[in-house]
């Protein structure tokens, strides 16, 4: 491989980097980026933020980089309205990245405040593999936060980095409305990393969406009933009770049935039991009434009555699937998309004021 070879990297907004590695042998490797001094300056305003980048260019320049340099850029985001922006967030867009050693690219972003109140960034973060959000932040009338964003690329002893010869990383900085972000939107958060074991199995937990009717309970756990369409029969017990229904509820959490103002009738008077649902259809004592009507198994609906026999068909409950499996549950509700977790996970912690 010739050791004067070079590749251009050009950085446009934040940073629009093209990183090409040129290798001799294992990390030593040569990249020069070139900025266009013509570029004009780059703002993006959100409500009443307005962004900034440093160098009025949008572009940053640098010759000669060598693994183990790094390439930085600062801009600023004030807020020059009258209110408090609860959330905004600092984001990649455009993002490209087809290095195979995704690690040897980190970045770090730092942000200082104006006011007495500090501002979040992100440390010694692998540079991601598709657009998305970097951090949150809140910021008050008249204040302005001061970012520094520095792209390392690793100098690694003794590993040869050759295989990314030729690839490139390109993103740009921009900020949107924390309002479309949620947490699991950002690769370097733990509910992030969470929510992908589970998708990918990691731990042996089960990601699964629950359905929206049913907040908080997963998809495998819903009952389900059955309708048997093959007509059985009955000897009618004239001296036994029948406890029926114009109609019945079922619940699929539960997995119960329960009869619609249940009544009582005696079999010698079954006639009225024509199309409606029974709750046993053997009959019984008077009972109490109070279990006449729920936490019902079976339940049946009487389609006629001849040569002193009930004929009817009845439902059952077809599937109970209440695993003892881990399981990462997801719903929407008011607040956008929660998520539920049920079982001995191993990561289903969190992590907040410095506790765990």
């Amino acid at each position: 491989m010739n050791r004067n070879q070079r590749i251009v990297v050009s950085i446009v907004g934040i940073i629009i980097v093209t990183l090409a590695l040129i290798g001799i042998t294992y990390a030593y490797f040569m990249t020069k980026i070139i900025g266009n001094s013509t570029s004009t300056s780059i703002s993006g305003t959100l409500a009443n933020l307005e962004l900034t980048y440093g160098d009025g260019e949008g572009i940053v320049t640098k010759d000669n980089m060598m693994p183990g340099d790094k390439i930085e850029k600062t801009f600023t985001v004030e807020n020059t309205g009258s209110v408090k922006v609860e959330n905004y967030a600092v984001v990649f867009e455009n993002l490209t990245n087809t290095l195979t050693r995704k690690g040897d690219l980190v970045f770090t972003l730092t942000c200082k405040s104006s006011d007495s109140n500090t501002c979040d960034g992100v440390s010694n973060v692998v540079f991601p593999s598709t657009s998305g959000p970097i951090i949150l932040n809140s910021i008050k009338p008249t204040v302005t936060h001061s970012y520094t964003l520095t792209v390392t690329y690793k100098n690694l002893d003794n590993i040869n980095q050759s295989d990314d010869m030729g690839r490139k990383f390109e993103a740009k900085v921009n900020i949107k409305d924390g309002k479309d972000i949620t947490i699991t939107d950002f690769p370097y958060t733990l509910a992030y990393n969470v929510l992908n074991n589970s998708k990918s199995g990691i731990n042996g937990t089960t990601y699964r969406e629950t359905p929206s009717s049913r907040p908080g309970i997963d998809s495998s756990d819903l009952n389900r009933e059955t309708k048997l369409n093959n007509s059985s029969s009955y000897f009618i017990s004239n001296d036994k009770y029948y406890i029926y229904g114009d109609n019945y509820t079922f619940d699929e959490i539960k997995g119960v049935y329960t009869l619609t103002n249940p009544k009582i009738v005696l079999g010698s008077n079954a006639d009225v039991l024509v199309g409606k649902y029974v709750q046993n259809i053997v009959g019984g004592s008077y009972g109490n009434p109070f279990n006449w009507s729920t936490n019902l198994g079976t339940i049946y609906k009487v389609t006629s009555i001849r040569d002193s026999r009930f004929y009817y068909e009845y439902y059952d409950i077809e599937s109970t699937n209440k695993s003892s499996e881990n399981i990462l549950s997801k719903m929407n509700d008011d607040l956008g998309i929660s998520y539920y977790y049920r079982g001995g996970v191993e990561d289903n912690y969190i992590d907040f004021a410095n506790m765990c």
